[in-house]
């Protein structure tokens, strides 16, 4: 329930706030009074799209807030959840609109999207305009309303329709293509060399991400290995660590019988030979890796196929597959046209047949539930005293369409 609503800045009101009560509330007054002001700003709280003409004249923004009960609103509190905002009994929605074209939306004083305000305002708010009635004399609009009033029993029906009849429609495209196309020989070479080309790699046994990966450790190796022949110019060239370390031990020597050099030398001597241990530590986890060229160029090879044939078909292993079996099709269709359109008609029949087995469960529903549609309709025209209205629900059968065949 909207519990009250502040204007400020809008349209002809300067400010204004409007509390509502418990039960009905009827707005009054004359011709250019402000009523269908306070209409459009509830729109707005509603995510109506805002202009600077709604602005009022030589102020630069408008703002607007409306307090609402939720308690009661599970639709409204699941919403509030979904878009993680806080709340308790009420809501408090507002919104400012600038000269600069800056809105800013707040629900519960944090800031919200468009979107978020829409998504939750229409579970609380319901604002019908004077002509809304009229799409009552549109036919096309007939069919949901009745599928409306049944609601679930209907639904049900209709989603296992829907299937059915996609895939009898994708039947007929291919089937009408078919027996309306023939191929050349030039068209049948040219699908046969693309089809070669999609065939040349193995997709059912490979992993796109997986070949990256590998592809990836190889070249890797690559880089790994020039860092390893650079260090070891470091550590065992003429002018390498060790080498050098090694000449510095030798001359360190020539003090070895003075003690206070002794101690000295033994330490250096033990670092020397831990660091030959560690070079061997390197080299050695060097020496254990694996590269395989050859596997690189493979993998190089396959990846480089890859992608052209996404150029080709589209940017997806599932699309190259699609057109491999759109060519196998084109190629079958050619070189055993006959048993092909042959087979292509039995499943078109086949999937008719139970897409119409389920057009006429949904038919028959309708006309069932038409009936007590009526009724009630009828019965809330007398209470209106408007008993001599008639109100009747006529069918006619088409072809199918998503809907059915009503």
């Amino acid at each position: 329930m909207l519990e009250s609503i502040y204007i400020e800045n809008f349209a002809i009101i300067d400010r204004l706030e409007v509390s509502f009560q418990d039960h009905m509330t009827v707005l009054t007054g004359e011709t250019g009074a402000g009523k269908s002001i306070i209409i459009d700003a509830i729109g707005q709280l509603m995510g109506n799209r805002s202009q600077t003409t709604l602005i009022k004249s030589g102020c630069n923004e408008f703002f607007i807030e409306g307090v609402f009960t939720i308690n009661a609103n599970s639709e409204v509190l699941n919403k509030l959840n979904e878009y993680r905002i806080e709340y308790d009994d009420k809501l408090v929605v507002s919104k400012s609109f600038n000269r600069d074209n800056k809105t800013t939306i707040k629900i519960n004083y944090r800031n919200v999207s468009k979107q978020a305000l829409t998504s939750i305002m229409s579970e609380l708010i319901d604002i019908h305009s004077q002509f809304e009635t009229h799409s009552l004399f549109d036919c096309n609009n007939h069919i949901n309303i009745l599928d409306n009033y049944i609601g679930a029993p209907v639904n049900t029906l209709k989603q296992k329709y829907i299937s059915i009849y996609h895939e009898y429609k994708e039947i007929l495209q291919t089937y009408q293509k078919t027996i309306s196309e023939e191929l050349s020989d030039e068209q049948l070479e040219y699908y046969q060399g693309q089809l070669d080309e999609i065939n040349s790699i193995d997709f059912a046994s490979i992993d796109e991400d997986q070949l990256e990966q590998e592809k990836k450790q190889l070249l890797d190796y690559e880089k790994t290995a020039e860092t390893i022949n650079n260090y070891r110019q470091y550590m065992n060239g003429e002018r390498g660590v060790l080498t050098l370390l090694n000449n510095a031990i030798n001359e360190l020597e020539n003090l070895n019988e003075q003690p206070a050099y002794q101690h000295i030398y033994e330490k250096i001597y033990d670092l020397y030979y831990n660091l030959i241990d560690l070079d061997n530590e390197v080299i050695s986890e060097f020496n254990s890796s694996d590269f395989d060229e050859y596997r690189l160029n493979e993998i190089q090879d396959i990846l480089f196929k890859i992608n052209r044939l996404k150029r080709k078909h589209g940017q997806s292993i599932n699309a190259i597959i699609d057109a491999k079996n759109d060519l196998e099709n084109k190629i079958l269709a050619f070189t055993n046209r006959e048993s092909y359109i042959d087979d292509l008609k039995k499943q078109l029949d086949e999937a008719l047949d139970k897409a119409s087995v389920l057009a006429n469960k949904i038919t028959d529903l309708r006309k069932q539930k038409a009936i007590e549609f009526t009724d009630n309709v009828m019965k809330q025209l007398k209470s209106l005293y408007l008993d001599k209205v008639c109100f009747e629900i006529n069918f006619k059968t088409k072809d199918l369409q998503k809907n059915g065949q009503d």
